[in-house]
């Protein structure tokens, strides 16, 4: 029989970004049937969100030992995997949850990458526990066969990660000079588009400045770019800010270029430029398509010259921008709002306590080792460089597979510095430095 309040138990490395926005709304959310708990695998590098869920009396335990973690899977009616292929939550899967499950658990891993670009998620990894998707586009998966993608859609519901941009109210624009184009969100080169200043420098208009929201981890490249089309003193960079609803009022457009190789889904900056009435110009491309209804709730372009276009059309047009504004935030209330998230993750909940507690095993998917880890979540374009194995072929990898973090190689091997393989990748790619 199901409990009237029953206990979730979420394990997940950090929360931080949108994956901490996200599972804190879910937890805080008032009108739930269930209690949550939180297990932070490593140490937290921002507490915003960890104190949020804390004041709210949702207990966040930091590094448990392993008694202390194998009493609270225990407790949990439903443990819940917050996954984008951490290290430490493959290690988590792989080492930890054998030993301390003791007769079982019902286990839900809630995905917050698409995976149809890296990080991969590999069709077999969702048929080991249940799975949850965040986005629709994430069962469309390039990489799976046209039997598992059908079988996909049947066996794995989707539930958007909303943090609770109903929270957000319509924004009042605060007095700034100049026509401001913002962007909140992740400043590195997994994220951001790599043409970002093509894309600033295409909207040629004078007024135009362009402000970056996050922490500034590619500035000095991106200001290296801007230097030489003359474009530097037109940009800022603002740093992390917690508080979303001022950064939001001082600007005129959310302009929000991607690269077409991130693996996001729900893009929570872009649901919550758009819930303060913010307009947003962005690449018609997974997942902005998705979220984004051209012409009604913003604009979708397909090259740099139509995003310098959209800008300029916008700036003449300020009644367009504020109509699309206004369409935006009623149509991520609709759509996106968190009641809807909550309700459809306790539809999830329901459905697994109609199932009994069960063991798992991760290892036969996902292998054995860290650099096993690491090579199970790529693509098999992405992977053929490693088996290959020789340092050309190391060398001839993709960027992405070696930025500071992300699920990459130098991330991999900082957790398990004793892996012999993932070191001799460092190494052999070191002898050559990153591309731009």
């Amino acid at each position: 029989m199901t409990k009237s309040v029953r206990t979730i138990l979420h394990i997940t490395p950090h929360l931080g970004g949108g994956v901490g926005r996200a599972v804190s709304a879910l937890c805080t959310f008032e009108e739930k049937s269930s209690r949550h708990k939180i297990v932070l695998l490593d140490n937290p590098e921002k507490r915003q969100f960890m104190d949020y869920c804390a004041k709210r009396d949702i207990p966040v335990a930091i590094r448990p030992d392993g008694a202390t973690l194998e009493k609270l899977i225990s407790e949990a009616d439903i443990v819940q995997v917050e996954w984008w292929n951490h290290p430490l939550t493959a290690d988590f899967l792989v080492n930890s949850l054998p030993v301390i499950q003791g007769d079982g658990c019902r286990l839900l891993v809630w995905s917050h990458i698409s995976g149809c670009n890296f990080p991969f998620l590999p069709y077999n990894l969702t048929t080991c526990a249940q799975f949850v998707v965040t986005a629709p586009h994430a069962l469309e998966n390039p990489w799976w066969s046209v039997a598992e993608r059908e079988k996909a859609k049947r066996d794995i519901p989707v539930v958007h990660s909303s943090g609770g941009a109903e929270k957000i109210g319509l924004a009042t624009p605060r007095p700034h000079k100049g026509f401001v184009i913002g962007y909140v969100g992740t400043l590195t080169w997994f994220k951001l588009h790599h043409d970002i200043v093509d894309f600033c420098a295409a909207v040629r208009l004078p007024e135009a400045r362009f402000v970056f929201v996050g922490d500034p981890v590619e500035r000095e490249g991106i200001l290296s770019q801007a230097a030489k089309v003359g474009l530097s003193e037109a940009l800022e960079f603002a740093g992390y800010a917690e508080n979303i609803e001022e950064t939001f009022s001082g600007f005129d457009v959310f302009g929000y270029p991607l690269n077409p190789y991130q693996s996001g889904t729900t893009e929570n900056a872009l649901l919550e430029a758009m819930a303060v009435g913010l307009c947003p110009v962005c690449l018609r491309q997974n997942p902005e398509k998705n979220i984004i209804r051209h012409k009604e709730t913003g604009l979708l372009v397909d090259t740099v010259e139509e995003y310098g276009e959209a800008m300029r059309y916008l700036y003449d047009h300020p009644e367009e921008r504020r109509r699309m504004g206004i369409a935006a935030r009623a149509d991520v209330l609709s759509r996106f709002s968190l009641s809807k998230t909550a309700a459809d993750m306790e539809n999830v909940y329901n459905m697994l306590m109609r199932q009994p507690k069960k063991k798992y095993n991760f290892a036969d998917t996902l292998g054995t080792t860290p650099a096993d880890w690491f090579l199970a979540c790529l693509s098999p374009e992405d992977r053929t460089p490693f088996l290959t194995n020789t340092e050309d072929s190391i060398r001839s990898s993709r960027d992405v597979l070696w930025e500071p973090s992300k699920s990459s190689i130098p991330q991999f091997s900082r957790y398990f510095s004793d892996d012999k393989i993932l070191n001799y990748w460092v190494q052999k790619r070191a002898v050559q430095p990153f591309m731009d």
